[in-house]
């Protein structure tokens, strides 16, 4: 899987752009995500976030959200695989 990895990070800078984000901030929201990576190109970026997510190199979990009335939309949370992320290097 490792191997995975290293072939989408060299061959996709957008990969590697959301890796980084995600390896830097775990446990961050999907909207935050998207905030990070400004407002150009976000298709090819949710492209690349698909494929990562589909490699299991990315994983999306739900939680609940807060107390507001938004609660009733669960948040998306986003960690890198913890079978490859003490491995990573980037």
């Amino acid at each position: 899987m490792l191997e995975r990895v290293q072939n989408l990070i060299h061959k996709d800078d957008k990969c590697k752009t959301i890796i980084q984000i995600v390896l830097n901030n775990p446990y961050i929201e999907l909207k935050d995500v998207y905030k990070d990576l400004g407002e150009e190109n976000l298709a090819d970026y949710d492209k690349a976030l698909e494929t990562l997510i589909d490699e299991n190199i990315i994983l999306e979990l739900t939680s609940q959200a807060g107390s507001s009335i938004e609660s009733r939309v669960p948040k998306k949370i986003l960690i890198i695989n913890p079978e490859i992320s003490d491995q990573l290097e980037i």
